[in-house]
Order: C-alpha cells, then sequence, then structure tokens
C-alpha cells in the first residue's frame, strides 16, 4: 500500500468543487458539506482519494482530493 501523500485529514470538512453542471447537481444530490473518513492513494494513475460522509447518502463515497476543497480543517477546533 502507498503512503497517502495528499492534505486533506480524517475530520475535516469539505465541499465539492463547482466545475460544470454535473457538479451542481452532485451537491444537490449529496448536500453541500461533507465529512472525511478516511483517505487512501488509489486509481490509475495513483492519485489521493478520500472518503466522504454527504449528508443525504446513506454510505459514504470515495473522491479524488482534487475535486474538494477543505472549508473547515481539523486543527481549526
Amino acid at each position: 500500500m502507498k503512503t497517502y501523500t495528499g492534505k486533506i485529514k480524517i475530520g475535516d470538512i469539505v465541499k465539492r468543487v463547482i466545475r460544470s453542471g454535473i457538479d451542481s447537481e452532485l451537491v444537490e444530490e449529496y448536500g453541500e458539506y461533507g465529512l472525511v473518513i478516511h483517505r487512501q492513494m488509489i486509481g490509475n494513475p495513483i492519485h489521493p482519494c478520500i472518503t466522504v460522509a454527504w449528508p443525504k447518502q446513506v454510505r459514504p463515497r470515495s473522491i479524488a482530493e482534487s475535486y474538494v476543497e477543505v472549508v473547515c480543517s481539523k486543527d481549526n477546533e
């Protein structure tokens, strides 16, 4: 397993970066803010991904770290 190299931490609050209409639709479907509950290096090529618990979803969803921005860092308690 490759060591996680991203910047987002477990416990951070994130929101999806709106780049297109599909991003707006996903925010409507999943909720605006989510809680990071896991992080890993996956994909092809390998890149930082996080698992986020979104308020309108029963199960957490994985997303590339580059598609979200941190709105409240765990370190800012």
